[in-house]
């Protein structure tokens, strides 16, 4: 079964998209819930989604994210709109415009479809992920928390928030115990900015962010705690 939400307006498609995943959460607690997008999404994990693959015995409820951006695997997720709209796991879609063709076989196949649009002559205000990163690096807990709390209400995929903190607070921990670019291995400019960030930080406070990070992970996905909620603490605890 398919939820289908698109459109020009990207925030208001996130917030419909995760509030529907999260109602979901609310009304099937016994489900397995999972999200991707199009950097994380692999085709062993469409053939799970779809039921193809009988790996979980639980129902599965996915949330997908502009996952069409993955050219390399578009064609396999169009292929498979039949397997989704049969299918007794839930998929919650996001997207933001889509070409008439694809459009079509979506709408074709989904439960239900809702279009968000810009209203003519309104410019949505950006947000990028690495906003959220740059706080981090500064150490700013007020502006890290607030900035948090908007990934979420724009539908940001909470693992997706995780790997870039993660990254992040690794970069940090690398400039540290460099003293160039090219003996860390990463690019100049996400160098310099990693290596301003490190004055806020002692090396034992990375190492221990990034353990929590690391425990965090497993155990939201074991089910043993709230993502996004454990995220929220984290961003208090800096």
């Amino acid at each position: 079964m398919i939820y289908f939400y698109y459109g020009g307006d990207r925030e208001k498609v996130r917030a419909k998209a995760g509030g529907t995943f999260e109602a979901l959460q609310k009304k099937k607690p016994d489900a397995s819930f999972v999200a991707f997008d199009a950097e994380n999404l692999t085709k062993a994990d469409l053939e799970i989604i779809t039921g193809s693959q009988g790996l979980f015995e639980k129902k599965i409820v996915a949330k997908l994210a502009n996952v069409l951006d993955n050219e390399e695997l578009q064609d396999d997720i169009l292929k498979n709109l039949p397997l989704m709209k049969t299918s007794e796991n839930i998929i919650v879609w996001s997207e933001g415009k889509v070409n008439k063709e694809p459009l079509e076989k979506i709408k074709n196949h989904a439960e239900k479809t809702e279009e968000f649009s810009l209203q003519e002559g309104f410019k949505q205000k950006e947000f990028s992920i690495f906003f959220l990163a740059d706080a981090l690096g500064e150490k700013d807990k007020k502006r890290f928390w607030a900035l948090l709390v908007e990934a979420f209400r724009r539908g940001k995929v909470v693992e997706e928030i995780h790997g870039t903190l993660f990254w992040q607070l690794k970069t940090i921990l690398l400039a540290k115990r460099t003293k160039t670019a090219e003996e860390a291995g990463i690019n100049p400019f996400p160098y310099s900015k990693a290596r301003s960030f490190a004055k806020n930080w002692e090396e034992s406070e990375l190492k221990q962010s990034i353990s929590h990070l690391v425990d965090m992970y497993h155990k939201a996905h074991r089910g043993e705690l709230d993502f996004e909620i454990s995220l929220e603490k984290f961003a208090l605890s800096i």
